[in-house]
This record gives C-alpha cells, structure tokens and sequence, in this order.
C-alpha cells in the first residue's frame, strides 16, 4: 500500500505541542505505515521530537526571525527553512494552530498528486486541512483550507486536535489517550545532573517553579514549605530551571532549605541548565511532580508521572492537566492554592500506585478530585474506603 504522507502543523508554545501527542498516537493507529512529519517552532520542536511515531520535525525559527528579517543570516536561515519544508510532497497538511500564520506556513508546503482511490480509504481528506471558522481562534485562517471542520471550542485541547485529526483522517476516535512517551530513552547516569558538587539519583520530587508569566507564579515561602514537607518523607526535590531569574529562584530555595536546617542529603537539587530533552528525562524518572501551569508541568503528566499544578492566573479547568496517572490543577484566577492544600494533593499522588489506576481510569477519582480542588481529603478518604472494602 502506497505511503500516506502527513505534515502537522503545531508550532507553539511547549504545552500546545505536548497536548498534540496524542492525535500522532490515533494517527499511527489508522495508518501504520503513515509517515508523520511535523513543523513546530524551536525550541518547541523539542517535544515533536519525543513521540517515536514522527518521522521528521521541520524546526522554524519565526519568532527569532521577524526581529532580524533585514539581516542576510535571518533570510538565509529562512530560505534553508523553505528549501527544508518544500522538499517534500505531502497527501495531508493539518493545521492543528488555528492561526493566521500557521496557515500561511501550511499552505507553503507542497502537495502530491494523489487520490483518496490510491489509498483505499474513502473518508481520507486529502490536501490542506483544519477548523472551520466557528472552531477556530483567528477565522480567517479558515479559508486556507481545502476542508473545514466543526470541533467545539469548549473541549479541551487534547481532544480538539484527536477531533480534528480523526475528521480529516477518517477514522474512529477510541477513548483511550496515549500521549505515545512510553518509549523515552533514559540517561545511563545522572552526572549532567551534578550540583553543589554532589551527582544526584531519582527518584525525586520534580518541582517547576517557573512560569511565562510572573501572574502565575507561586510564593516563594509557599515553595519552601513543599520542600520542608518533602524532606520530612526522606525524599529531595528537583528544582528544574530555564531562566536566569529561574535559577536564582533556584538558588534563593536552595539557601532557604540550608537555613531551615534541613539534612544534608536532602537538600533540593539545583542543576545547570537542561534541554528539554534532560528535562523531559528528569521528569520521567521523578516520584512525583508539583509545578506551575507550564509546559513541562503538562509535560510531567503525559509521561504518567503523578502531577499537582499550580494555577494563579488561569482557570485550571480550562488547561487540565491529562495523563493515565494521577493529575490535578489547583487554584484558579487570583485564587492560587495554599501550601497546605499543594501537600495534601501530593500525598495523594504519592499515594496513587498501581492498584488505584482502575478507578482513575474508569473516572471515579477523577470526578472527586475535579469537584473536591479545595477539599483534598475526599480523596484520601475515598482511597482509605477503598482500602477497607479490598480488606473485608
């Protein structure tokens, strides 16, 4: 059978293309000789490049570019940009953006010649696809489609872009999401990791204290006390970093931990700066994960990892966190979570191990946890009632 040749256009930001995993994951699924080639921003290209299933990220640099559009290197890096993207022909182009630009930017790349008959599969839309203009952010992008489709506005990112992608595609949607992360390669040893003169090893408490906005940051003596908590269950916390003010977060956390006096060997983990890569990989290996709305809290949850967000300018409802383990997003706009409920959410992701993945996943958990955000003991007792029904 002929070789369907697909381009996804998803360029930004980091969380954008985390919740778009998934859809490569139900595309794989339908056509498993499909090749899936994906065009996303640097340094954002970094997560396309995680799910096994992509054949090749074509990297754009426009946010960097349209600052030094008149330097010969910017027009010379984006003609190697053009030469890269056109090199191939595509059967279906995806805009799972929705925007004006990356519309443009899917209408740059080349379409081949053949028919849904060449393929066998009558519902397969070819040429250039996305929302139609009462699903879209910029409705204008729309008309840059060959075909437009209908997918509610109020679902959540995950499911818009499996919607979008089955629609064009023509296959069923199954409920089952696989962010497809199963496969991520694990360092051999953590020495990349080495701070305060000390390599150390997982598992760990990942904590993400950095933001885009200084709008959803959490207080610092809040973060503090997570890492007080932490230590007192033998356990150290990872304070991942990607900016100067970040890490001087870091280090100020770090200084607070010495002058709490906690142990030595407990100490957070301050480490150089990560690729997303070492990041993605730290993640993977932590016991659990506490973090502001970000990227790489989504991140966390996608790789199964039991996941606490912090929300302080958005309504976490609206950016839920998904993943197949233990996930919750706490707080809300002006109304960021306390320390005390932060360390009882973890509790409870630290206590979601395997036996309570059924009830996760046949929604009970999920139900309490999303109707319960200021009550998180409902979710410990539930696990206590279960625990007593399983001994009876």
């Amino acid at each position: 059978m002929r070789t369907l040749k697909i381009l996804l256009v998803k360029t930004s930001s980091m969380g954008d293309l985390v919740h778009a995993l998934p859809a490569v994951t139900d595309i794989v699924r339908a056509y498993p000789n499909a090749q899936i080639d994906w065009l996303a921003e640097r340094p954002f290209d970094a997560i396309a490049r995680l799910h096994p299933a992509v054949h090749k990220v074509i990297p754009i640099a426009w946010r960097k570019w349209r600052k030094t559009l008149w330097r010969s290197d910017t027009r010379q890096s984006i003609h190697d940009f053009w030469l890269n993207l056109r090199s191939e022909h595509y059967d279906v182009v995806i805009d799972l953006q929705g925007l004006v630009k990356s519309a443009v930017m899917s209408r740059m790349a080349k379409l081949s010649h053949h028919t849904s008959d060449d393929f066998g599969t009558p519902n397969l839309h070819l040429g250039y696809s996305g929302y139609d203009g009462k699903s879209i952010r910029e409705p204008m992008a729309a008309r840059a489609y060959h075909h437009r489709f209908n997918v509610s506005r109020q679902d959540s990112a995950v499911s818009r872009n499996r919607q979008l992608a089955a629609a064009v595609l023509g296959y069923p949607l199954n409920d089952a999401i696989d962010f497809g992360l199963h496969t991520l390669a694990m360092p051999r040893d953590w020495t990349f990791l080495g701070a305060h003169h000390v390599t150390p090893a997982p598992p760990w408490v990942a904590i993400i204290h950095g933001a885009s906005r200084d709008e959803k940051l959490w207080d610092e003596a809040n973060w503090l006390e997570l890492i007080k908590h932490v230590a007192t269950q033998g356990q150290r916390c990872l304070l991942l970093w990607g900016s100067q003010a970040e890490r001087m977060r870091s280090e100020r956390l770090y200084e607070a931990a010495v002058q709490a006096h906690i142990a030595t060997e407990l100490l957070p983990i301050v480490p150089p700066f990560l690729t997303i890569l070492q990041v993605a990989q730290c993640l993977a290996a932590s016991q659990s994960v506490v973090g502001l709305d970000s990227g790489f809290t989504h991140l966390a949850a996608a790789l199964a990892r039991p996941t606490v967000g912090i929300y302080a300018d958005f309504d976490p409802q609206l950016a839920a966190l998904m993943g197949v383990n233990y996930c919750i997003g706490l707080g809300g706009v002006g109304t960021p979570p306390t320390a005390e409920i932060v360390i009882k959410q973890l509790m409870c992701a630290q206590h979601f191990d395997q036996e309570y993945r059924h009830l996760w996943a046949d929604g009970q958990i999920q139900r309490i946890t999303r109707s319960s955000a200021s009550r998180p003991d409902a979710v410990l007792h539930h696990m206590q009632l279960k625990d007593n029904e399983d001994n009876v």
